[in-house]
């Protein structure tokens, strides 16, 4: 299972996700060599390279309502939140987001919830 952190999550996501076993880099590891992405541009990347894509950002969402891109999506809507708090969530929740997201295409994950929506 492989994870790209889109650039409005921490790079410390994409570390911790590292420690945790999981393959993931953050945008702004592929952007250095590339200038900054696109919205567009990392929905390609991820799935060329079948990435699932970790976001804050609506747009991602919206696009995957109109276009099925990315293949794969976690949304995230916890609003502002403390970078260690945000680690902790996904410390919380990181089994049964990988269960859920090898079944499943987006998942929106928040402070109080975890949904499934495709």
């Amino acid at each position: 299972m492989t994870f790209i952190v889109d650039e409005q999550l921490p790079y410390k996501l994409a570390i911790w996700l590292r420690k945790k076993g999981y393959n993931a880099i953050h945008a702004d590891e592929i952007s250095h060599t590339a200038g900054r992405l696109t919205d567009v541009a990392i929905c390609k990347f991820a799935d060329a390279h079948d990435y699932i894509v970790v976001t804050k950002d609506e747009d991602f969402w919206q696009r995957y309502l109109l276009m099925q891109e990315p293949k794969k999506l976690i949304y995230v809507t916890t609003g502002n939140i403390k970078n260690t708090d945000l680690i902790q969530l996904f410390d919380n929740n990181i089994g049964i987001l990988s269960l859920h997201i090898t079944h499943h295409n987006v998942i929106e994950i928040n402070q109080n919830d975890m949904i499934i929506h495709f």
